[in-house]
């Protein structure tokens, strides 16, 4: 395969390794899964930037219940949980944007450790 400028761009744009391995091929040459891989992985360093979900993940959420809905408390939360504090409650929250929370979890001690179920589909893990 002759390396030239436009084809490394071309290789640079691919968003996975299989767009690599077939770029490769479109242009005569083989490449073995594996080599794929770590050449995309080359071209596309990580940056050290996160993802929206990676980033929830470290930020307070990230924790799912076994049916893949998101559960929130004050420390596992959606980007639109909001704390508050309540004389009954003490420091509780809720959602300001999607209003999808499941009633029938609610307790009022989700500061405790026991969170609400997000029913918003938009939060759940396939």
């Amino acid at each position: 395969m002759e390396m030239n400028n436009e084809l490394i761009a071309r290789a640079k744009k691919a968003k996975s390794s299989e767009e690599l391995m077939a770029l490769a091929k479109e242009n005569g040459e083989e490449l073995t899964e594996e080599s794929a891989k770590e050449y995309f992985e080359l071209l596309n360093p990580k940056t050290g930037e996160l993802s929206d979900d990676e980033l929830d993940n470290v930020a307070g959420g990230g924790c799912y219940n076994k049916d893949g809905h998101l559960m929130t408390t004050i420390g596992h939360r959606c980007r639109y949980y909001e704390e508050d504090t309540s004389e009954t409650f003490g420091m509780n929250g809720t959602c300001m944007k999607c209003k999808y929370w499941d009633d029938d979890n609610w307790n009022g001690y989700e500061t405790l450790g026991r969170p609400l179920r997000c029913l918003n589909p938009n939060n759940d893990r396939k």
